[in-house]
């Protein structure tokens, strides 16, 4: 156990010293330069010359090309730093014009190492509790090594970090040490931009949890800690997930040098697995992309954008010291629990459990078991459990190939029947999007030997296992509300910022084909069509874009553009696909699934969720995080107050949330009320509030009646459902948080509580 960290700062000295000392380096950079950039406006890194370079013609802060380079690098040598570049070689694939003939990757197989587990940290008595630090690390995954930023536990760093294993209604307590150098850019550089390559954080990438506490906007800064503290649904559905650094600018750069780990949610001690399920050995795959060179020669959007290119736009002081001592030489490869190419044994008949993780920035794997790389026959049996942690409703589904979307996560059952040696594989053909965003290479060697073994296939029923109420079929339920997001911005010169922002309204609709450079020809201006407004991401303090009421459910029609889609992700909540174009041939799952994670193809999808059990700021954002970080990200409202913010010109007119951002207190500050709220919830429903949602029928169910003298919670208009709001089918559980108390209070804390409130959204508060 390790005891608990508070957020701690610089003193109020130490942190103007600092901001000053920033600004001399500034001014001394400002010197004259043959460039169209001043020597602060370039984007770029120290050359060992003692010159400032913009690597490969770099825009300016501007969008201006430089022409040469500064003639000074001091704000490297003033910070004790070095900015030194490093060239890493691939071979080049042929350009197809805006994309390329094959995909990046190796075919070749490696003989690596026996598959080795992450170190895996569990729950005990309901906490799991953590001291994780970031520190510069050499990793090494048996082809190369190169510096980087890594998760460490106990002095031990590791990429990936110790994976997470916790139970329904635990509480895990996680400290983040950020024991990385200050950054040398000023704390005010502009938003959507690479910066702050030494400043963390944590995002829990799957949890059903508060977002106040997955606040990806808490960040973490050098010789600063946080503890972050989450109280885990006790009915939250077992699955695999994962954590990752989510610092908006940085999270390219962190994700691509490995700040990542497993999250496990097992099953709770009250309920007992399918038996199929339970037989299966199992084993954690975390899988990560460390580009130090790409393959891909075009300007594609979708392109890898390797290490090194993210590292002089970001203008990382670290050296990258990059060593590359396989034959044939390897310098783009994924990594398998931080191995290259591991292997494992396995017996004939024999079933296990791979819990895969694609924990990346930036490449779609399509997955298959042949008895060649890239080349031969399927082999083995594919039997897939589950998307992005949740459980097929029907039960497991075979498959002979799955499509992984970055960041998407996938339990697969597999077996094979007879002896040999086979590969668990990303075998790209164009299924899942072009190959400047596939991916080609061995993922994970299976050495079939031994007697056969009698094994049941994992088999189970609908029933089988326990869903909470947001995860339930909602197929048959006629949605609250909708609202529409737009993912690529026809029209738009890709060089503008505008490419990389979402568009959110009314009528996202692409109703233009093409992306020429300056294009107008859609009927509307550059940066809006039809009801769609393109704005960049005005930060955690801008104004929300859409807004809707807890116990509601919500339609969301993405609209997507090009061979390659955007992999969408929302916080907090997973969602159900509910339609999809060209669903059935792309392998990543069919209409019905739930994820947390969908790949926004050519046309309109639609999703469909229950805003249940919190409410707050709930983030939306493109998973390919090189447009996250230049700006495809944004926020929208969920909660109580949600009229009373659009009364005060907030909603989906893009105005500011007044009321609410006055209104609500920070998320360290709890009212005197909520003991009060807890407990009035608690009493309430204790003898009265079912233990779980009914399934939905086949049409949507009437109504209830509520007469005047039904049981209500007396909670007060703040934490009534809006006026607007319909009868809701399902009985969802809802949290009132410290975003929703009328007042802060520095002496009553959560814990004295159970940090869950249910209550009946038809009949407690009508």
């Amino acid at each position: 156990m390790h005891p608990s960290t508070r957020f701690t700062r610089d003193s109020q000295p130490t942190r103007i010293a600092r901001v000053f000392s920033r600004v001399l380096v500034l001014l001394f950079l400002s010197l004259p330069t043959v460039s169209s950039c001043t020597c602060d406006e370039v984007k770029g890194m120290c050359t060992d010359d003692g010159c400032y370079q913009a690597a490969g013609g770099a825009d300016c802060n501007d969008g201006s090309k430089p022409s040469d380079m500064c003639t000074d690098c001091s704000a490297c040598s003033d910070t004790g730093a070095s900015c030194p570049s490093q060239t890493i070689t691939c071979a080049q694939a042929e350009s197809s014009g805006i994309g390329i003939e094959t995909p990046c990757g190796s075919t070749d197989v490696y003989d690596g190492p026996q598959l080795q587990e992450p170190i895996v940290l569990e729950s005990s008595e309901g906490i799991l509790e953590a001291t994780l630090s970031v520190e510069q690390y050499k990793y090494d995954n048996g082809v190369y090594n190169f510096n980087t930023r890594a998760f460490c536990y106990e002095g031990a760093c590791t990429v990936p970090g110790p994976t997470f294993k916790i139970r329904p209604g635990d509480t895990l307590k996680i400290t983040l040490v950020n024991g990385l150098q200050p950054n040398i850019d000023d704390e005010t550089s502009e938003m959507n931009t690479l910066r702050h390559p030494n400043t963390t954080n944590i995002h829990t990438h799957g949890l059903h949890v508060d977002p106040s506490t997955d606040n990806i906007f808490v960040t973490v800064e050098s010789g600063e800690s946080h503890t972050y503290e989450y109280y885990i649904p006790s009915d939250h559905m077992p699955g695999n997930h994962w954590y990752h650094s989510h610092v908006h600018g940085a999270s390219t750069l962190h994700v691509l040098g490995g700040m990542v780990g497993a999250l496990l949610v097992e099953f709770s001690d009250s309920e007992t697995p399918p038996v199929t399920y339970s037989a299966m050995e199992a084993h954690t795959l975390v899988l990560s992309h460390h580009p130090l060179c790409s393959c891909n020669p075009t300007s594609d959007p979708f392109r890898i954008i390797d290490y090194e290119e993210i590292r002089t736009k970001i203008c990382d002081q670290m050296p990258l010291d990059a060593n590359v001592y396989s034959s044939p030489e390897i310098s783009d490869a994924y990594d398998t629990n931080g191995q290259y190419q591991p292997y494992l044994n396995m017996q004939p008949g024999e079933w296990h459990r791979f819990d895969v993780v694609n924990a990346v920035a930036d490449v779609f794997l399509e997955l298959e078991i042949r008895d060649a790389v890239n080349a031969g026959s399927t082999a083995c049996e594919m039997k897939l459990l589950s998307i992005d942690g949740v459980f097929l409703l029907e039960g497991p589904r075979d498959i002979s190939y799955f499509s992984l979307v970055i960041a998407g996560r996938a339990s697969i059952a597999v077996m094979c029947s007879t002896v040999g040696t086979y590969y668990f594989q990303s075998y790209p053909q164009q299924r899942a999007c072009d190959y400047e965003s596939g991916f080609a290479q061995n993922l994970l060697t299976l050495k079939v030997d031994g007697s056969t073994v009698s094994m049941d296939a994992p088999a189970w029923g609908s029933s089988a296992i326990s869903r909470p109420y947001y995860l339930q079929d909602l197929r048959s339920i006629t949605a609250n509300y909708t609202w529409q997001v737009g993912v690529e911005q026809t029209g738009v010169s890709e060089a503008s910022p505008a490419a990389a922002w979402l568009g959110v309204g009314t009528d996202c609709e692409l109703k233009c084909d093409g992306r020429d450079s300056g294009s107008t020809y859609c009927e509307d201006s550059p940066n809006t069509y039809g009801e769609c407004r393109y704005e960049a991401f005005a930060g955690e303090h801008g104004s929300y874009r859409h807004s809707a009421p807890l116990c509601s459910y919500e339609d969301l029609y993405i609209q997507g553009r090009g061979a390659t889609p955007h992999p969408m992700h929302i916080h907090v909540n997973h969602f159900q696909t509910i339609s999809q174009p060209d669903n059935a041939d792309k392998g990543y799952g069919e209409v019905g699934d739930f994820r947390d994670t969908i790949p926004a193809f050519s046309g309109t999808t639609v999703v469909r969720y229950a805003l249940d059990t919190y409410g707050g700021a709930i983030v939306v954002h493109c998973h390919f995080l090189y447009h996250e970080d230049l700006g495809m990200m944004d926020r929208f409202w969920a909660g109580p107050e949600v009229e009373a913010c659009k009364a005060s010109g907030g909603g989906d007119t893009g105005e500011s949330f007044s009321y609410c951002d006055t209104y609500v207190p920070s998320p360290d500050a709890f009212s005197s009320s909520y003991t009060t709220v807890q407990e009035v919830c608690q009493s309430a429903t204790s003898t009265s509030q079912p233990t779980t949602g009914p399934t939905p029928a086949a049409s949507t169910p009437s109504s209830p009646t509520v007469t005047p003298t039904s049981p209500r919670l007396r909670l007060g208009p703040r934490f009534l459902p809006p006026p607007r709001q319909l009868p809701l089918p399902l009985t969802l559980r809802t949290q009132l948080g410290p975003r929703f108390h009328s007042s802060p209070s520095t002496t009553s804390t959560p814990t004295s509580v159970s940090h869950f409130a249910s209550y009946n959204c038809i009949t407690d508060a009508c």
